[in-house]
């Protein structure tokens, strides 16, 4: 089992936590969902893909901020709107697996190396 994929994203998440080298559990978690939100809705700078229309972003930050701002049944249709557009994006195939974990330009302070 070829296990530089999980070095790759265990040092993206060493990266994302700045000088904290041992995150705890909830920083851990956080620092993950963060990530993954980030790609979905950062477009790959290069690869084997390309971009149609990079002008307007699949989930814009609004939608999202819209869901966790609302307390009212609006907040639901926004939930499920979101859920349509993330099923949307896979059902077409509109994103790549090696989307979910960025590339992340250390300048060699990683020791994790690609």
């Amino acid at each position: 089992m070829c296990q530089d994929p999980l070095e790759k994203f265990f040092g993206i998440i060493r990266q994302a936590a700045g000088p904290n080298d041992h995150p705890t559990t909830p920083t851990f978690l956080h620092l993950y969902k963060i990530i993954s939100v980030y790609s979905v809705l950062k477009p790959p700078k290069y690869g084997n893909c390309t971009v149609v229309n990079s002008d307007t972003p699949k989930i814009s930050l609004a939608d999202i901020r819209d869901i966790f701002h609302e307390k009212t049944s609006e907040r639901w249709e926004k939930i499920e709107k979101l859920k349509t557009k993330l099923d949307h994006l896979v059902e077409n195939n509109e994103w790549e697996t090696c989307d979910v974990l960025p590339v992340i330009d250390s300048g060699g302070e990683s020791s994790v190396q690609d």
